[in-house]
C-alpha cells in the first residue's frame, strides 16, 4: 500500500512534531533546580519511572500494567497514538508496523515492544482495543493497545507529547527509544519498514 502525506496529519500536526521530543527531553535533562548538596542522587531508572509514570493502563485483553515498570523498563519500545474509530491514518500506521514487526523477527516481544496508546480513552475500552487490533492483524504478544482512566492516562500521553483533546487531530509520528540508554528518536509515519526496524534494532543493541 502506498502512503501519501494526505493520509497523515496536516500542518497543525507538523507544528507539534517538536513537542514530542521536548516532552521526552524533560526527563533527559531533569529538573532545572539544583538538588541539596546532601541529597542522594536519584538512580536513573527511578528518574525514568517518575517521569514516564507508573500510572495504571489496561491492554486489549483487559490486563492492567504499570506504564513504566511493566511496559517500558528493560525494553526497546515503539510508541504511537491511535484511536479505535480512526478510519484513515491509524489503519495505515498499523499496516506499516506489521511490516516492521515481520522484519524484527525473534527480537519482537522479547526485546522490542510496540505500545499503541489510545487518544480516545472515553470510548476505547479493552473490547474496542481488541476489536481494532484483531481487525488489523496486530493482536499478538509484544504489541500492546492501551487505554486507561481518562485523567490518569492523559498524564501518560502528556509526558510523551501525545495528548490531544481531539482524537482526529492526533500525532502520527512513531517514537522509538530505550529508557535504559535515554536514547529516543522520532520517525515519520511514512518511514520505510526497514528504516523503522533498523532504528529499533540499533537501539536494542546499544
Amino acid at each position: 500500500m502506498i502512503l501519501t502525506r494526505s493520509w497523515f496529519s496536516d500542518h497543525r500536526s507538523q507544528l507539534r512534531h517538536g513537542l514530542i521530543m521536548a516532552a521526552v527531553a524533560g526527563w533527559l535533562i531533569g529538573p532545572a533546580v539544583d538538588a541539596p548538596q546532601a541529597a542522594e542522587p536519584i538512580p536513573s531508572d527511578e528518574r525514568a519511572r517518575q517521569y514516564f509514570t507508573d500510572e495504571p493502563v489496561v491492554d486489549q485483553d483487559g490486563r492492567s500494567h504499570r506504564f513504566y515498570s511493566d511496559l517500558l523498563a528493560g525494553h526497546t519500545v515503539l510508541i504511537h497514538a491511535f484511536y479505535a474509530q480512526c478510519r484513515e491514518a491509524c489503519p495505515l500506521q498499523v499496516d506499516r508496523l506489521r511490516l516492521v514487526r515481520t522484519r524484527l523477527g525473534s527480537v519482537f516481544g522479547s526485546t522490542v515492544r510496540f505500545l499503541s496508546l489510545s487518544v480516545d480513552v472515553a470510548h476505547d475500552q479493552p473490547e474496542q482495543l481488541k476489536t481494532f487490533a484483531h481487525r488489523h492483524g496486530a493482536d499478538e504478544p509484544g504489541w500492546y493497545f492501551l487505554s486507561g482512566h481518562p485523567v490518569r492516562f492523559s498524564l501518560v500521553l502528556k509526558r510523551l507529547g501525545l495528548w490531544t483533546d481531539d482524537p482526529s487531530d492526533h500525532q502520527t509520528l512513531f517514537i522509538v527509544g530505550r529508557p535504559a540508554t535515554k536514547h529516543w528518536k522520532k520517525l515519520r509515519p511514512d518511514a520505510s519498514p526497514e528504516e523503522v526496524a533498523r532504528a529499533l534494532i540499533q537501539l536494542a543493541d546499544e
